[in-house]
């Protein structure tokens, strides 16, 4: 049986499918349908994320979803704000899962760009982030 939509993700230079048949996720011994839209902003809602930092912030998010095997459907950086639609496995909470990215990916944009670091007090996203559930 063949799906319709197939998710690629890479692992130990391995492809590992995901497939996407009438809305649920295959893993293992798994069937999921965790899809959620995911809205954050950064800190004062300031229009940082363009040039070499938007490619950066991209890059190290990816990066970090794929650490926690959560898939990314679809996403955008825009200027002042980041779209995701995330697959998350049903093990790992919403809110740990935001906390892990939104901390670790202001540890590793202040390494690649410590200039942005002293502007916002150590904190680069906003507290708060948007969260849907689709049903």
């Amino acid at each position: 049986m063949s799906c319709p939509f197939l998710i690629w993700r890479r692992a130990d230079n391995r492809p590992a499918p995901i497939c996407v048949s009438s809305g649920i996720l295959h893993k293992n011994f798994v069937r999921f349908l965790c899809i959620l839209p995911i809205v954050f902003i950064p800190k004062y809602r300031k229009k940082i994320l363009y040039g070499r930092v938007k490619n950066d912030v991209r890059e190290i998010i990816s990066t970090l979803c794929k650490y926690k095997d959560v898939d990314i459907i679809a996403g955008a950086v825009c200027v002042d704000h980041i779209h995701l639609s995330v697959a998350i496995p049903p093990k790992i909470s919403i809110s740990n899962f935001m906390g892990y990215l939104k901390g670790k990916s202001t540890l590793m944009l202040y390494d690649r760009h410590p200039e942005l670091q002293s502007k916002w007090d150590k904190a680069f996203w906003a507290r708060g982030y948007y969260v849907e559930t689709i049903e």
